[in-house]
Parts: structure tokens; C-alpha cells; sequence
């Protein structure tokens, strides 16, 4: 884009609508702006700011954000991009100039480096290829009026390499007091002031705020109390993954945890039906209790669905207090442990039908159709099949000058590609007009 104030040098936009509502520094915001030396401002512009300023700034510039804030330029090579998307905003920085380095003369460099302004309240700087010098730019952001301000860096290397990320994000207000109006305490005297905490939503860490305190003390005419929460997960378990496999006639339960605190172990349940009510404890593992490195684990069901199907597992696991948590499900269709052929369904049909048959291994198979005079109609299936449970659909209505009612035989031949023997069996069928 070209600026429609200044030059790829020196420019700045003007008011760009960002999509939503964005709360900056307690206000909210609708639109934005930006200079082609790495500003992004909420408010409006005059200039293009050239040259970069500790923070906070009490003059001209405010209300900004700087993603990179140098004498740059997109005069000689690269360009300035922006986008609305949904609930971003997006400015990119791509593949411009310093203007001039004290390494280098001027201009010099490659940087590509993004800013993405999110409905969430989030900003996040992606820096993509930095090269050049690093250590004159100022990033971070500021208020209004200057007086309050973050500083990541003035004057020094920054960012430590390419393919790095900064965000910058309100955190939430987790303490809270009830209003406790006015009131006098004299010499000697206290009061309680009770405070809530709320984690909610928040990662875990330690968090720090202080209370303010205002008094009429000559002494100390404000108390400041520190207060701090540290947020940790209580899940005693993470598991790392979770799986089944099918062999025959058995089902392999195999999972690995990453660290685990007071564990006592695995219930293992298995659901063949599809209600609730259908679970059921098939065995028990027990577990690391406590330690930080990962552990695998396994277990061997039986197949209860004997020649295919599917049966459904899950995690119960249980601390040594009896609190317990479920793991996710895991799915597993039972690998049959013989060949077979089902009776069609429906029988009678008019015009399709379908067939199932099962393989408890890799084998050659020939599915064909007879009629009564042991003619060939249709060959069905003629390669070689997966072990499992398999179905395959005939429509006699699709045969040429179609096929009259009656009786059809349908035939397999299953021969084990490893040499473990085959199967050969043949059922009725009756097509009815």
C-alpha cells in the first residue's frame, strides 16, 4: 500500500476501522492507524515519528503500540500491508529498511515482522526475519497521555532471533473486594477486609498485585499490601496418549502418562452397547504414584465380539484420596478370529441386498453369484482384503434385461495370503418382484 500521508519513507495512515471493539489501556477503541516506522496508534497522527523514544513518553506519540519503532523504510524494497480478519486486525512489515544504522550506514536490512490486534484483548508481534542491526529500536506500548507504558526494549537487541513471538494481553482482575465505604479507625484498632480470588481461566503461575490502602496517617498516607496466588493444575495425571488395537480374539490397550502426583492407578472401562449404562470395569492397573517422568502402560482385553465389531474404551483414573477423572474414549473394531459368511440382509430383496463376511486375516477373496442352475451372474469381490469385517452391496436390477424372481446362491472363497489356510462356503437368497 502506498501512505496516504508522507512517503514509503516517512508516512502514516488514516483512520482504519478495526472490525470491533478493542480496549486499550481502560478504552476502547474502534479504529487504528500506523506509520511506516513500526507505530501502530490508536490515536490520530500527525507524523510519522522517526525517531524512536524511551517509554513511557510523555510527548507526542501516545496511545501507541511499537512493534519495531526505528527509522525504517519501504522506499527501496518491501511494503506495508494491513487486513481486517474476522476478530484480528493485522499490519505487516514486509521485508523493509533502516533508513540508517550506525553499523551500517543506511538504508540496510531485511525485517518482516507482523502485529495482530485481536478482539480478545490480545496483541501479538510475530517476527519473522530480523536481519540488521537490532539494538535501536524501541518496542512496547503506552497510554494515552504518557504517563504509564510497557517497555520491552529501548536501544537493545531485540528480538533475540528470527521466528519470535511477543504478546501482550489485559490480565484478568482475579481479586475482588466488597466496597467497604468510609469509616475511622483510631489508634490500636482493626478491621477485617476480606478479599476473593477467582483463577478462572487462568494459566498456571504466579500472580502478583498489590492493595492500596489510603490513610489519613501523617506517616503513611498509603499502605501497600502485596498479595500473591500461585494457580497450579490439580489434575494428578497428564496423560500423554491413550490407544487400542485389535489382534486376535483380543483387544491391546497401550497408553503413556508424562508425569503423575498421588496416582493409584487405571480403572479400565469397556462400552459395547451405546448407553451410558453400558460401561463396565474389565481391570485394573496401578500406577506410579508420583514422579515426573513418563511411564507406559498396558493392558489385554478380551474380544467379546467374538467375529467383529465394535467395542469402546475409556481411562478411570483414581488417586489415592478417591478422586478419579475419564480419560477420552478410544474405539476399536474386534478383528475376527474366524472366517465366516453372514446371511444376506434383507431376504427376501428387491433389488439390492447386502453381504458381509469376515476375515480374521489378510486374505485372497471371490465373492460370486449363482443362479438356481449354477450359472455365474456376478462376481462381487475379486482381490485381496484386510483382516476385519467387510460388506459389499449387489442390485440384481442392475444386471443387463434384468433377472428374473427366485432362489440366487452366493458363494466365497477366502484363501490366507500367509498360508494359514482358506474358507469356502455358500448361502440362498431369494429375489422377489
Amino acid at each position: 500500500m502506498n501512505f496516504p500521508n508522507g512517503n514509503q519513507d516517512d508516512g502514516w495512515t488514516n483512520s482504519l476501522n478495526l472490525g470491533f471493539t478493542f480496549n486499550f489501556y481502560g478504552t476502547n477503541y474502534s479504529s487504528v492507524r500506523f506509520t511506516s516506522n513500526g507505530l501502530i496508534s490508536f490515536a490520530p497522527l500527525t507524523s510519522s515519528f522517526r525517531s524512536n523514544e524511551d517509554i513511557p513518553y510523555d510527548n507526542e506519540p501516545n496511545e501507541f503500540i511499537a512493534a519495531f519503532w526505528d527509522d525504517l523504510t519501504g522506499k527501496n524494497q518491501g511494503g506495508y500491508f494491513y487486513q481486517q480478519d474476522g476478530d484480528r486486525f493485522i499490519v505487516q512489515f514486509n521485508d523493509i529498511q533502516k533508513y540508517y544504522s550506525a553499523s551500517a550506514g543506511g538504508p540496510s536490512g531485511h525485517y518482516t515482522f507482523q502485529v495482530a490486534i485481536e478482539a480478545n484483548g490480545k496483541i501479538k508481534i510475530y517476527y519473522k526475519e530480523m536481519i540488521g542491526a537490532t539494538d535501536e529500536a524501541t518496542v512496547g506500548i503506552e497510554n494515552e497521555d504518557g504517563s504509564i507504558g510497557m517497555e520491552v526494549a529501548y536501544n537493545a537487541s531485540y528480538p533475540q532471533s528470527d521466528q519470535f513471538a511477543l504478546q501482550f494481553m489485559l490480565e484478568p482482575e482475579w481479586i475482588s473486594s466488597d466496597d467497604l465505604g468510609g469509616g475511622r479507625l483510631y489508634n490500636g484498632n482493626g478491621a477485617n477486609v476480606e478479599l476473593s480470588f477467582d483463577a478462572a481461566d487462568l494459566a498456571e503461575g504466579t500472580y502478583s498485585m498489590d492493595v492500596v490502602i489510603s490513610s489519613n496517617a501523617p506517616d503513611k498516607s498509603v499502605i501497600v499490601v502485596p498479595v500473591t496466588m500461585t494457580v497450579y493444575d490439580p489434575t494428578p495425571v497428564e496423560l500423554a496418549s491413550f490407544a487400542a488395537r485389535s489382534e486376535k480374539g483380543k483387544v491391546i490397550l497401550t497408553w503413556t502418562t508424562a508425569t503423575e502426583t498421588n496416582n493409584k492407578g487405571f480403572q479400565i472401562e469397556k462400552r459395547i452397547g451405546d448407553a451410558e449404562s453400558d460401561w463396565k470395569s474389565v481391570g485394573f492397573v496401578e500406577g506410579k504414584g508420583t514422579t515426573s517422568k513418563p511411564a507406559n502402560y498396558t493392558f489385554n482385553d478380551v474380544a467379546e465380539q467374538r467375529n467383529g465389531g465394535k467395542m469402546v474404551y475409556r481411562l478411570k483414573q483414581i488417586d489415592f484420596g478417591g478422586t478419579f477423572s475419564y480419560s477420552d474414549i478410544v474405539e476399536v473394531e474386534a478383528s475376527p478370529v474366524k472366517f465366516s459368511l453372514e446371511q444376506n440382509y434383507p431376504n427376501p430383496f428387491n433389488p439390492a441386498t447386502k453381504i458381509e463376511f469376515s476375515l480374521p486375516e489378510k486374505s485372497d477373496v471371490r465373492l460370486s453369484v449363482y443362479n438356481s442352475l449354477g450359472e455365474k451372474v456376478i462376481t462381487l469381490v475379486n482381490e485381496i482384503k484386510e483382516s476385519g469385517r467387510h460388506s459389499v452391496e449387489w442390485n440384481a436390477g442392475n444386471a443387463e434385461d434384468g433377472l428374473p424372481s427366485g432362489i440366487y446362491i452366493y458363494r466365497i472363497e477366502a484363501n490366507s495370503i500367509n498360508g494359514n489356510g482358506g474358507f469356502i462356503q455358500a448361502k440362498k437368497m431369494l429375489l422377489l418382484k
